[in-house]
């Protein structure tokens, strides 16, 4: 690995249980990192939604995941009520490799993984194919883009959306991390969703926040929709990820140093 990152700052604000391998992926290029969470996950405040569609899963032709999260908690939700996923009248798409990869070390077939990793992505894939019969579901994050749940109800029989999991705001940076951010200007502070940068305005006030941007820090974003809100914020994102996972945003911060 080069050491485009050396004497690099960079700041991760996704969950503290999903930052592992963003992390390592930054320190390859040796990066100092900074851990500052900004949401935590917590699954939603009722299962009723989601335990009613397992009950009925053989009604369904197509399992839709979008994330790592939606099949870590639908998959312990499913295990929870005894409900397998395992069946051959069952296909299950995924948008991402790490999504795809988590299913299969789960023991579950993909069927389908979009070339472009986004919504857009799938329901271009699903507009080759014969959907008007097809029943879907979508378990996902509350509160999610309607991209995937607009396009998805105009092509097939029916689509049901059940939340699984929610992204709550933390009230506060892990011991130790408030203390370097204050010490130390980042050179690139980084947001895989729109609610990772939101909630970092809250815990630095904002102020915080413009003083680093006024100071060089960089922007570096996942995904159209952070890019988007960051945006409608008055901010100017420097570097996107091609692809929408942590390696590939690891990848194109590398390279924007070392051109």
């Amino acid at each position: 690995m080069p050491n485009t990152l050396l004497n690099k700052t960079i700041v991760v604000t996704r969950s503290e249980d999903q930052a592992d391998g963003f992390v390592m992926a930054l320190r390859n290029y040796n990066a100092d990192v900074i851990l500052a969470p900004t949401i935590c996950l917590q699954p939603p405040a009722s299962w009723a939604d989601c335990d009613n569609a397992l009950r009925k899963i053989t009604d369904y032709d197509w399992l839709i995941f979008t994330s790592v999260n939606s099949v870590t908690f639908f998959k312990g939700r499913a295990d929870a009520l005894q409900v397998s996923l395992k069946r051959n009248s069952l296909k299950i798409a995924a948008v991402g490799q790490s999504t795809a990869d988590k299913l299969q070390n789960l023991g579950l077939t993909v069927s389908l993984i979009p070339e472009i990793f986004s919504a857009k992505g799938l329901l271009n894939e699903f507009s080759k194919m014969q959907m008007k019969n097809q029943r879907v579901l979508a378990p996902g994050a509350e509160n999610r883009q309607n991209t995937l749940q607009n396009g998805l109800k105009a092509i097939c029989l029916e689509a049901r959306f059940v939340t699984v999991y929610r992204n709550e705001p933390v009230r506060s940076f892990p011991n130790g991390s408030t203390e370097k951010l204050k010490q130390k200007r980042p050179d690139v502070l980084t947001f895989t969703s729109p609610s990772t940068f939101k909630n970092m305005l809250s815990l630095t006030g904002g102020k915080l926040f413009e003083e680093w941007i006024c100071a060089g820090s960089q922007i570096a974003v996942i995904g159209n929709a952070t890019q988007k809100a960051i945006q409608k914020a008055g901010y100017q994102v420097a570097i996107k990820a091609e692809k929408a996972t942590t390696h590939s945003l690891a990848q194109a911060i590398s390279t924007y140093y070392d051109e």
